[in-house]
């Protein structure tokens, strides 16, 4: 809640009328504007927030404010990789803070859509998304399918970093 003056954060509140203007105009110049705010929300939206609790009340606030520059799951939005590490700190986020490991899992799978097509399906990033979501997938107790999703994370991780690197 920005009315209680014991939080105090870096981030900035966008009004709510700002963000309809900016949502209704189309064309280019919405899609320029749309990219540089994800890059803008996701270079403010706190890393390391799974096990974080200190960042928690800033993410409450930026939260909604992801939401809203992120369209529906059937499109992937623009500003590619900066998209990616948004969704990838909101799941986290869900996983960490809120145990919701069903919302958790999706926008994981849309960071991983993202950064598949972005960085290709070997890329170290990749890889990552992949660990958090078979974390997620063990959770809720979809052993085989996070086996399967941490072993490919696992792969990828060798492949980049080496047999003798311990895999994050």
């Amino acid at each position: 809640d920005e009315r209680d003056a014991s939080i105090a954060t870096d981030s900035i509140l966008l009004h709510r009328l700002v963000r309809e203007v900016a949502a209704g105009r189309s064309g280019i110049n919405a899609q320029i504007g749309r990219k540089a705010l994800i890059q803008a929300t996701a270079s403010v939206y706190p890393a390391g927030v799974y096990n974080n609790p200190a960042s928690w009340p800033r993410v409450r606030r930026l939260d909604p404010l992801a939401q809203a520059l992120l369209p529906p799951e059937d499109d992937l939005p623009e500003g590619g990789i900066a998209a990616a590490a948004l969704l990838n700190g909101m799941a986290a986020y869900r996983q960490g803070a809120l145990a919701a490991y069903v919302e958790a899992r999706g926008l994981f799978e849309r960071a991983l859509a993202i950064s598949e097509k972005a960085l290709g399906p070997e890329h170290p990033d990749v890889g990552h998304v992949l660990a958090l979501m078979g974390e997620v997938l063990k959770r809720r107790g979809n052993v085989d399918e996070a086996e399967h999703t941490l072993r490919r994370a696992l792969a990828i991780h060798v492949k980049a970093f080496g047999e003798d690197a311990i895999p994050v």
